[in-house]
């Protein structure tokens, strides 16, 4: 803004307005989260590639984190997009109620009153506002890929414990009658009615 401001032929320093200041400041801080959305995309990606791969719970801390960022940053945004538009919104009913306040009853006519923002102000918001709906919208579509990845890996997980399960199942089925015959016929007797005159043994 300090840059913008010391050179001559900026719109910032050309209009001299209170209002295209606001808009260069907004635009700032959207720029910076449209930079930090790029930076969440890179982490998923990268995450997601290593999910698919191998799902490890390493991998699940991380998306877990993740998705606890993205949730801040959502939420710290939605607040900045409701007050983008209710400056483009309502900026000439709020000059035109404070005006019928100051004058009593009496409702002033609303083509005489100006409102706090110029008419550039407002233009270049709708730029700041379609920016924010961009970097909100990625958000929730990362916040969304994040559960579903999360999802995905438990799911992976559980399928692995099961193949386990199953395998230590087909081993027991086969090695228990045969731990029970080993048992049954390795105990010491004296006589033995069942093997005494067995062409087997």
């Amino acid at each position: 803004i300090k840059e913008r401001l010391k050179q001559p032929n900026t719109l910032l320093r050309g209009t001299a307005e209170v209002s295209v200041l606001l808009h260069g400041l907004l635009d700032l801080m959207v720029d910076h989260a449209v930079q930090v959305v790029d930076a969440f995309q890179d982490q998923i990606l990268y995450l997601e590639q290593e999910t698919l791969l191998r799902p490890q719970m390493d991998s699940v801390k991380l998306l877990h984190l993740l998705s606890a960022d993205i949730t801040l940053h959502k939420r710290a945004l939605k607040p900045l997009q409701s007050l983008v538009y209710g400056m483009r919104r309502y900026d000439m009913d709020r000059c035109v109620a404070i005006a019928a306040s100051v004058n009593g009853s009496n409702a002033p006519d609303p083509s005489k009153v100006k409102g706090f923002l110029s008419y550039q102000a407002k233009v270049y918001l709708a730029d700041v506002h379609d920016h924010l709906e961009y970097v909100i919208s990625s958000l929730e579509m990362f916040e969304t890929i994040t559960e579903n990845l999360i999802s995905y890996s438990f799911n992976v997980l559980s399928y692995d414990m099961n193949e386990i399960m199953r395998r230590l199942t087909l081993a027991t089925l086969i090695f228990f009658p045969l731990t029970f015959l080993s048992g049954y016929f390795g105990m010491n007797f004296t006589r033995f009615s069942a093997i005494e005159g067995s062409d087997f043994l």
